[in-house]
């Protein structure tokens, strides 16, 4: 783990995104430390802001075969299997070996390849490459404007099992409802739908405002979507004489962030026109969106806080019950922000670094790729695995 920070964070006195300018991060590889220091100062020894120790990782795995610049990283919940996707626009699945899940189980050869799908998406990119949650079948999207469902079991087949088509765009993200039997994605159509799989129909759309500092525009890459629950329907009173049977269907409630900076709600339950809600608009665009359960829960028992990060470096803090008003704003780096989950964030200078709590001034602990590559990460059930694009390593760390 990591020791204490020589020096408080500079987010404790610095609440606000636009006041200040982020630090800078500097790794040195030798110390295994983080310095950030004031992009202002222009003397060669720079004035130091604080100071932080990088956790060493426990486990370093190399895939076999030839080197790939990897954009994406997926880890099963065991951390004994990785999925990679490749700037090529292929799809690895790696194992991780034995020192990854521990003594007793059994687990793939370290590095060992064992699926390989070459371009699955007509080598137009590969955006998305997820594990459902069985962790046997893998769900793939990318820039050919397809949901592609592979089963990891059958080595033989070299079709996908299901193709989803509906979008007129390349899918950016996408997220599972229902352990999978439904699934919802955005694209760069400025839609988000919802699939039915054993069905493979798109049965709700909703199309997001395309506008862009006032102005109608032809098309908005709705960058990333997130499920935030179906909760159970509330229980009839006992003196109700309304069947059971007529129950209002359950909600099904995600959150969606866009490149012209909006934050919505999204009701897939409700017709297209009023299934979204603005949360609020930033004046960058947001790249990533998570549900937190620092906020509490609203009426429906869904987290209450949202947080989003933005191609600027900002983080952004909003109550739901509250909407058009930011809780936090906080600028992390000076790159943008790629990924961010409840727990973390990754930069595109190649940081992964502990997600600032909304109502203390705490202290990150940041985790390394190869600066100044863009990293990504993925959380196991016990530790957190990072690759960056051009290292053709995975790391492992004790979370």
């Amino acid at each position: 783990s990591a020791s204490s920070p020589s020096a408080s964070s500079p987010s404790a006195s610095s609440p606000s995104a636009s006041s200040i300018l982020p630090p800078r991060a500097f790794f040195s590889a030798a110390r295994r430390r983080i310095r950030l220091c004031d992009p202002a100062d222009s003397s060669a020894d720079r004035t130091r802001v604080a100071e932080f120790r990088a956790p060493d990782y426990m486990h370093l795995v190399k895939p076999t075969g030839s080197v790939r610049s990897f954009c994406s990283l997926e880890v099963t919940r065991r951390g004994d299997v990785a999925v990679c996707a490749t700037e090529q626009g292929d799809v690895q699945v790696f194992g991780l070996g034995q020192a990854a899940i521990g003594a007793g189980q059994v687990a793939p050869t370290a590095g060992e390849t064992l699926r390989s799908f070459a371009a699955p998406h007509n080598t137009m990119g590969v955006y998305v490459a997820r594990l459902f949650p069985s962790e046997r079948v893998l769900l793939t999207a990318g820039g050919d404007m397809r949901l592609c469902i592979w089963s990891l079991e059958d080595a033989q087949t070299e079709r996908a099992a299901a193709t989803l088509s509906g979008h007129c765009g390349g899918v950016l993200s996408a997220d599972f409802v229902q352990r999978g039997r439904q699934l919802i994605s955005s694209a760069r159509d400025g839609t988000v739908r919802l699939w039915e799989v054993p069905t493979q129909q798109n049965s709700a759309t909703v199309c997001l405002p395309a506008t862009a500092a006032g102005t109608e525009v032809a098309h908005l890459a709705v960058n990333h979507c997130l499920l935030m629950g179906a909760p159970a329907p509330s229980p009839l009173p006992s003196d109700s004489s309304q069947p059971e049977s007529v129950a209002a269907p359950p909600s099904l409630c995600a959150l969606a962030v866009a490149e012209n900076g909006l934050l919505v709600e999204l009701d897939l339950r409700q017709p297209p026109t009023q299934a979204a809600r603005q949360l609020h608009r930033y004046d960058s665009a947001l790249n990533r969106v998570a549900s937190l359960s620092q906020g509490g829960l609203d009426a429906g028992s869904l987290p209450a806080c949202v947080c989003a990060a933005a191609e600027d470096g900002a983080l952004l803090w909003v109550d739901r019950r509250r909407p058009n008003q930011w809780l936090r704003q906080l600028r992390v780096s000076a790159s943008p922000l790629r990924q961010l989950t409840s727990s973390h964030y990754a930069t595109g200078d190649g940081y992964v670094a502990t997600l600032p709590d909304l109502f203390a001034a705490d202290d990150p602990i940041f985790f390394t790729g190869a600066p100044p590559d863009p990293v990504y990460f993925c959380c196991s059930e016990t530790s957190l695995f990072s690759v960056s694009q051009h290292e053709n390593a995975i790391r492992q760390y004790h979370c």
